[in-house]
C-alpha cells in the first residue's frame, strides 16, 4: 500500500491500493466540500489497460457461469441502490468474469434477503447486447434514469473496463450517477433467455453487430437479415 497525506488544510488525500496485480490501481481521493464535509472520489478506469481483440468465437462451447434461469439472474448485485442495498453494497463490482465473479448457485431472492435488500419488483428492462466499452449506455442512462440498463458482452476485460467505470461514476458522482447502468459477461447468442422473462424487455440495442465480413463467418453474427 502506497499512502501520501498533506496537512490538516490539505485539499486531498490520496491513496493508491493494488487491487489487481495485472491490472490499474485504484486512487481513492478524499476531498472537503463547499460546507467542510469529506467526500471520496476515485480515478476513472483506463481504457488501454483493457484492450483486447475483438472479435471472440460465440459458436465455442460456453464456459461462463450461467443462471439456470431468470429467477437466478442476481440484478441486485448489478444494481444494489434499485434493492435498497446499502452503501452501494460496498462499491462491490460484479460481471460475471474471472475478477469479478457471479455466484449463481443461489435464487436471487435467497441472496438479496442475505443482503438485506428489498425486492421492489424491478428487472433490467433495456439491454445493450455486445456493448463494448459501454459508451451507448453511459449515454441511455440520462434518457432513463428509472430504467435498469444491461450490458452484455462476451470479453472479459472489456466488460471488466465498463464496471469499473460504472462504479467510480456512482461513487464520484455521491451515488447520484449511473445507479441503473451495469454489464455481464455472457454469450447473448445461446444465454440470452438465462437472464430474462419473456415479455419482460422493452428496448433491445444492438450496435455494429454484424463484424464477421467474410460469408463463411456470417453464422457467427447475432443478425444475419
Amino acid at each position: 500500500k502506497k499512502q501520501k497525506t498533506g496537512n490538516d488544510n490539505a485539499k486531498a488525500t490520496k491513496k493508491c491500493r493494488d487491487v489487481e496485480s495485472s491490472d490499474e490501481a485504484i486512487e481513492e481521493i478524499l476531498e472537503k466540500d463547499e460546507q467542510g464535509q469529506t467526500i471520496r472520489k476515485v480515478n476513472m478506469p483506463k481504457k488501454a489497460k483493457h484492450r483486447m481483440r475483438a472479435h471472440i468465437n460465440p459458436m465455442n462451447e460456453i464456459s461462463i457461469g450461467l443462471p439456470k434461469d431468470p429467477t437466478y439472474s442476481q440484478w441486485h448485485l448489478h444494481f444494489p441502490s434499485f434493492f435498497d442495498i446499502a452503501e452501494n453494497n460496498q462499491d462491490k463490482i460484479v460481471v460475471n468474469t474471472g475478477k469479478f465473479t457471479v455466484d449463481y448457485s443461489k435464487p436471487s431472492a435467497e441472496s438479496l434477503a442475505a443482503l438485506k435488500g428489498k425486492d421492489l419488483g424491478k428487472r433490467p428492462t433495456i439491454i445493450d447486447i455486445g456493448c463494448g466499452y459501454g459508451g451507448l449506455m453511459f449515454e441511455l442512462t440520462h434518457h432513463f434514469p428509472n430504467d435498469m440498463i444491461i450490458g452484455q458482452e462476451i470479453r472479459d476485460k472489456v466488460a471488466n473496463f465498463v464496471a469499473k467505470k460504472a462504479n467510480a461514476l456512482r461513487i464520484n458522482s455521491q451515488m447520484k450517477e449511473c445507479l441503473n447502468v451495469g454489464v455481464v459477461r455472457t454469450n447473448t447468442m445461446k444465454t440470452l433467455h438465462n437472464y430474462f422473462e419473456k415479455e419482460s424487455v422493452s428496448k433491445i440495442f444492438i450496435c455494429f453487430a454484424d463484424p464477421h465480413f467474410k460469408k463463411v463467418n456470417h453464422r457467427r453474427r447475432i443478425i444475419n437479415q
